[in-house]
């Protein structure tokens, strides 16, 4: 199921339990899933732009209350926020999970290995994730990179 059909799914019981702070997150998540996942086209293309809208969500809400004072109490909402909002998100894997999963890729090994920097690895290595079917975020790739070039 694609992430904006989870947040509506999430939308009805909301609103029968009256959950106010529930009903405010949801919207704005799927208005904003909305407006930017409008140009992209194919499903894959779809879902990544919108598990890219919440991702910005989350680190937005992580900005505004590193802003704020310890004790406002915004703070508790905007956490909450992200509690809720993390579970629309697909799980990553850990920089060693990468790794061990890296090692297992001989093909890609091979080209991590051989490329003539970190960063090109790093660009290698993100592919060949993905033909695999792996999703994985930029810093624990360049981690498990930076691991296996290293030694």
């Amino acid at each position: 199921m694609s992430v904006l059909a989870t947040l509506r799914d999430q939308l009805e019981p909301a609103m029968r339990a009256q959950d106010k702070r529930k009903l405010s997150i949801l919207r704005v998540a799927i208005a904003e899933v909305e407006r930017t996942t409008a140009p992209a086209v194919g499903r894959d293309a779809v879902e990544q732009t919108a598990i890219k809208a919440i991702k910005k969500l989350v680190q937005s809400n992580e900005e505004t209350a590193a802003a704020l004072p310890d004790d406002d109490a915004r703070c508790e909402t905007l956490l909450w926020e992200n509690v809720f909002l993390r579970q629309f998100l697909p799980v990553e894997m850990t920089a060693e999970e990468v790794r061990e999963r890296l090692l297992g890729m001989d093909d890609v090994l091979d080209e991590i290995k051989e490329a003539k920097s970190d960063g090109q690895a790093t660009g290698i290595a993100m592919k060949g994730l993905k033909a695999h079917g792996v999703t994985a975020g930029g810093d624990a790739v360049k981690t498990a990179v930076t691991a296996i070039r290293a030694g």
